[in-house]
């Protein structure tokens, strides 16, 4: 999912080195034997541990695996060990056991049962068929045609017991080879019952296609191309699955440090904006910071180096992990992404978080009432086989190619092509946090979306569900927001805190006096939109300032429907004519950073990050705009842009002056001074003028607007090409929804963001993430002027403040405590 994924080839490769396979033909993730006495030692006289390959196989694990008739037998039905016995959480019941895995098996110790149950097998299988098969209640089909051979049937008027056996536990039969092998190697003690039909499917292994069929341990696959007895193989379930690996709770990174008490039980954040709600969905920087950091939980979350861990979820599934695989063959072949949930866990009031809460916030994303993204779009359904499984299931190309093929909104649905024209299953980057946040199903469902805020839902304490380790306690509006720990909350141990209270102070100078006095203990953003003289004044007398790395860039957008912007060289000389140095120097202290791409300099994909690959950018060459008014103004002049009487440059009766908007942010009016000087020294006329955030961003997405000035926060680091993507410009059809307000139209820019808001390999993302920014850089549909930093500054005693955690540093709100 990510570039610090571990290659998900290791471990088959240092199995590979230690044994000899049964034929050439075969794949390298089949049948073993061993190669010498290296592989297979034999174990000393009376010895409890034997040496198998890499690891020792030790007590009852080690009777287990060598109860078949001969190591050759014991390798086919279990292979090598792929690592040591080790405590591992069980998915099944989230209590610890020890377990070793094996390419084919896992091995469970239950020393509190009765032998033979002391050991027990691992439902591979069943774990990989799991919400396979699953009928639509309305319909009476099957929801994936890929899986129409798991769904049970009838008893086969052939099935004798004997050439064919039909099982009426899970409704379906075996026979032939496959019977023949499950018979030989263990029957139902050995590999359970069978879960499907004898089908096709793609192995995940070697891409190619075999006919399989699935049971609760394991999955038998017919080799037709190999030699008996060869001829039936048995999956190495236990490589593919191995890596999933739960965390509990306590060794979450927000997690409260072991045996660490806080000197202070109550922290106060200064804050100068009121939000206006507590709901989730809201996207005022103060509602952020409450809502979704504290309040809620996800299923998955991320650390302040961007990997997954699972929070609500036991762990975070990728494709190296086995979490994500693809499943089908042909036009049905799709991604799946299965979640398995901690049990127990629990919102405010007391009810359990279930996977029910998942579905029901899946079906509020796709409510026409509420705006949804793309990526909530790629799946097909959601389903929850059990209420702590989830299973998302993204379009295959068929489902894809059905839908634009029916829909009449051509232009939203656009990004499809890409995957209609290569016939091929719809896919994600960030497949692991599609459909991520939980809401609580019992209570929302019961309100309809447009009436919660009227009813008072997101700013009434006694009707707010929450499952964060903080709840709301009471909002005195226009004094502060108290929030008091979860009783219910048991993700990890309860927070240190006791206590957290928003206090809202308008003026700016009565909160800075109020952090020096003690009655506030953080400043947030608002107060320091940008590191200026008092802020390096408190942290000269000792106050810790945090100036993080902020996934936002502030940039101009130019309207490209306008006469003097569509010509490139206007929008290369403004880009020339700027000072954006200056601006960083004088606005925030040098502590931002001037960029000249659309992805922030934080994340790996930018090709201004430190450790892009050098190959990359050398092929694909970023258009930088140094300032340099001299080339600005000979850019101009040649364009036949021609300075008039006033000082400012006309072309063809077409003046160059425009309207220059941004919001009445302070910080803004700041920089947009200083870009007016700059443009009018080339020659250009920039009329500013502000307005509220809402009157600001509507005239933008409406295109009443010249240029532009404003943030993205860039939360994702995979798809930042989707901002200036044909299919996002803001149209009367769309209910001018959509990110490309320049109404950017670049054909092969669209198919390369297309390809890179689907590509799973980080590898591969670095190519097309280097070539999307050098067209970017050479088109300027918008002017980058700088990458932001996440201002904070707090008491030094503050322990396990980290603004680089999340945006609004609160996610790890239980472990923080005052030293």
């Amino acid at each position: 999912m990510n570039k610090h994924d571990p290659s998900p080839t290791r471990v088959r490769l240092r199995a590979a080195n230690a044994v000899t396979y049964l034929a050439a033909v075969c794949s390298l993730l089949f049948s073993v034997v061993p190669a010498n006495a290296s592989a297979l030692e034999a174990p000393p006289q009376q010895s409890a541990c034997r040496k198998l390959g890499d690891y020792s196989v030790c007590g009852r694990f080690i009777d287990e695996w060598s109860k078949q008739d001969s190591d050759q037998a014991s390798l086919y039905v279990n292979g090598l060990p792929i690592t040591a016995q080790r405590p591992e959480i069980s998915l099944t019941d989230g209590k610890t056991y020890q377990t070793q895995w094996f390419e084919r098996a896992r091995y469970e110790a239950h020393p509190e049962n009765k032998a033979p149950y002391d050991l027990l097998l691992g439902r591979l299988g069943g774990s990989l068929a799991e919400g396979r098969g699953i009928v639509d209640p309305y319909t009476h089909e099957v929801r994936s045609r890929s899986d129409a051979a798991f769904v049970g049937i009838d008893k086969p008027q052939d099935a004798d017991g004997i050439a064919r056996v039909w099982f009426r536990e899970t409704r379906h039969s075996v026979s032939g080879k496959i019977l023949e092998y499950w018979n030989r190697y263990g029957g139902l003690a050995q590999f359970g019952f069978p879960l499907s039909e004898q089908f096709q499917e793609i192995s995940d292994t070697d891409n190619k296609t075999y006919m399989v069929q699935y049971f609760e341990r394991n999955r038998f696959e017919l080799h037709p191309e190999s030699q008996p007895p060869y001829e039936v193989q048995l999956g190495l379930l236990g490589v593919q699955q191995y890596r999933i690996t739960p965390v509990a709770g306590d060794k979450l990174p927000l997690a409260p440090p072991p045996g660490v008490k806080s000197s202070k039980d109550t922290l106060v954040i200064g804050v100068g904006d009121e939000p206006q709600t507590l709901s989730p969905y809201y996207a005022d920087a103060n509602g952020i910071e409450v809502g979704s950091s504290m309040l809620y939980q996800s299923l998955v979350d991320s650390d302040s180096k961007g990997d997954y861990f699972g929070e609500l979820a036991w762990y975070a599934p990728t494709i190296e992990n086995g979490g994500a695989r693809f499943v089908g063959s042909g036009e049905d072949r799709h991604l799946q992404v299965k979640y398995k949930m901690r049990p127990d866990m629990k919102w405010s009031d007391g009810v359990e978080i279930t996977s029910n809460d998942v579905v029901f916030n899946y079906k509020t994303n796709r409510d026409p009432d509420f705006y949804y993204d793309s990526s909530d779009e790629k799946l097909y359904n959601i389903d929850n086989p059990d209420k702590y499984t989830v299973i998302s299931n993204f379009m295959s190309y068929a489902q894809a190619r059905d839908l634009y093929n029916s829909t009449t909104d051509k232009q939203h649905f656009s990004y499809l092509k890409h995957y209609i024209d290569g016939k091929m299953p719809v896919t994600d980057p960030w497949y692991a946090v599609v459909t991520n946040v939980l809401y609580p199903e019992h209570i929302m469902s019961q309100i309809p979306f447009l009436k919660r805020e009227e009813l008072g839902y997101y700013s009434d304490p006694t009707l707010l569900v929450t499952s964060g380790p903080f709840k709301v306690d009471r909002w005195d509006q226009d004094q502060q927001l108290v929030l008091v720990p979860n009783p219910y909350y048991s993700l990890t141990a309860p927070p240190l805190l006791k206590k957290v209270v928003y206090r809202f102070i308008t003026d700016r100078d009565t909160r800075i006096a109020q952090l020096k006095s003690g009655d506030v203990d953080v400043l947030f953003g608002s107060t320091f939109p940008a590191p200026d003289a008092q802020f390096k004044q408190l942290e000269q007398a000792g106050m810790k300032a945090e100036n993080a790395p902020a996934p936002n860039w502030e940039h101009l957008d130019l309207n490209l429907d306008q006469p003097y912007f569509k010509d490139k060289a206007v929008r290369q000389a403004i880009a020339y004519a700027i000072n954006r140095q200056k601006i960083v120097d004088d606005v925030s202290f040098g502590a931002w950073r001037v960029t000249d791409t659309m992805v922030p300099p934080k994340y790996w994909t930018s090709v201004q990050h430190p450790d892009f690959p050098e190959e990359w950018k050398a092929k694909f060459p970023l258009h930088t705009y140094p300032y340099d008014p001299v080339r600005a103004n000979r850019m101009l002049d040649q364009a036949g842009w021609v300075q008039g009487p006033d000082g400012i440059r006309a072309k063809g009766g077409v003046r160059l002056s425009f309207r220059y908007d941004t919001t009445n942010a302070p910080v803004r009016k700041l920089v947009q001074a200083l870009v007016q000087t700059d443009l009018k020294a080339v020659g250009i006329e920039a009329r500013v003028a502000q307005q509220n955030s809402d009157d600001f961003f509507d005239s933008a997405s409406t295109g009443d607007f010249d240029m532009a000035e404003y943030a993205w926060i860039q939360n994702d680091p995979y798809s930042a090409g989707d901002t200036f993507d044909s299919a996002n410009i803001p149209t009367l059809e769309n209910d001018f929804v959509g990110s490309n307000r320049p109404r950017y139209r670049n054909p092969h820019f669209d198919e390369l963001s297309r390809i890179a808001s689907g590509e799973l390999d980080s590898a591969k993302q670095y190519p097309l993430q280097a070539e999307l920014q050098a067209i970017y850089s050479e088109d300027l549909p918008a002017i980058s002027l700088f990458a932001r930093t996440i201002v904070q500054i707090h008491k030094p005693n503050l322990m396990n403040w980290d603004p680089s955690f999340s945006y609004s540093a609160l996610s790890k709100i239980a472990a923080i405590y005052f030293k």
